[in-house]
């Protein structure tokens, strides 16, 4: 049986490789709705003083509430902004589908309404990393650096995907049809947040997922970029496993690709970093934050104290395949 977090609700949670619908941060809410235009709001926080403007982009289902073991303390150094992506936490429902252009632009607009024009580094969970790569390539003049935190790869698509799709589908007809419990073999309950209506939450992580990889999807212009800064950061909690040694080096593949790109794997964590080590996430922003400041020079690949680097799998079994798991 595939390990589990538990909530503070006591809902049992799958750990894999997307952010999950079933966690709840107990937050009080002081983000404000931005108006996008077409009568469309998205809610937001923004805290702090200073440049460059972080902005947490949070994984699939979650709500900008899952920042809260990090948002605060970066407040102390910047500048730093959450929001809930449109169908999730207080923002309601966009246009379908809902494809990383769609979710990027969204974003453009509500940092345009609270005056948060740039510099930016977006930090992205899971396939919230593929929002953040997109805003980069959307707005690169506004976008000098992204911090990917275990994020969601394009070769996981199309079929390593397919087991969440699956499971969303399935909670998105049991809403409609008002059913009390999860369809039988999910580990969770169908349930959303208290701010939410079940069937356009449920539409819009259905289309999320469904949209993430077009099939005609466009080369990432950000690749040839020489100012954009990104660190990636790798879950190692399950590295000796031929899942997480997969992703492992296709996140090392993604740091390549970057002139200035570096890769960390982080021992302690599980995929939920933000409540794994929340430490090595801000550790992270704050050191691209003071190289962005101080220069323009390639932001060290180095690892922090304690963390190891990816030595290569024991086979070749598993190259070019998705994750287990």
């Amino acid at each position: 049986m595939a390990a589990v977090l538990r909530t503070k609700r006591g809902w049992a949670i799958p750990r894999g490789s997307l952010a999950l619908a079933w966690v709840v941060v107990a937050t009080a809410c002081t983000a404000r709705p931005f108006p996008i235009g077409e009568g469309r709001t998205i809610e937001m926080e923004c805290a702090g003083l200073g440049a460059p403007t972080v902005v947490l982009e949070a994984g699939w289902a979650a709500d900008h509430s899952a920042w809260t073991r990090v948002q605060p303390a970066l407040a102390r150094l910047t500048r730093v902004c959450s929001y809930d992506r449109a169908g999730t936490g207080r923002s309601p429902g966009g246009p379908l589908p809902r494809t990383p252009e769609v979710v990027a632009n969204d974003l453009l607009l509500a940092l345009d309404a609270a005056g948060v024009r740039g510099p930016l580094v977006i930090v992205g969970h899971s396939i919230g990393a593929i929002y953040a790569q997109t805003t980069a390539r959307l707005a690169p003049d506004r976008v000098i650096g992204l911090i990917l935190v275990d994020p969601t790869v394009d070769a996981m698509a199309p079929a390593g995907l397919a087991p969440h799709i699956a499971s969303a589908r399935a909670c998105l007809a049991a809403v409609r049809e008002g059913a009390p419990s999860p369809p039988e073999g999910l580990s969770g309950p169908c349930t959303v947040r208290a701010t939410e209506s079940a069937e356009v939450t449920w539409t819009h992580r259905v289309s999320e997922l469904e949209s993430l990889f077009p099939e005609k999807r466009k080369a990432p212009a950000d690749r040839a970029r020489s100012d954009l800064h990104v660190l990636v950061l790798s879950a190692g909690r399950d590295s000796d496993t031929p899942g997480g040694q997969w992703r492992i080096q296709e996140h090392q593949a993604l740091a390549r690709r970057h002139a200035n790109g570096g890769h960390r794997i982080v021992p302690s964590s599980g995929h939920m970093m933000m409540f794994d080590s929340p430490d090595v996430i801000v550790d992270a922003v704050s050191g691209l934050v003071a190289t962005t400041r101080e220069s323009t020079r390639p932001l060290p690949s180095t690892r922090s104290p304690g963390e190891q680097a990816f030595q290569g799998w024991p086979s070749s079994d598993h190259k070019g395949k998705g994750p287990s798991g």
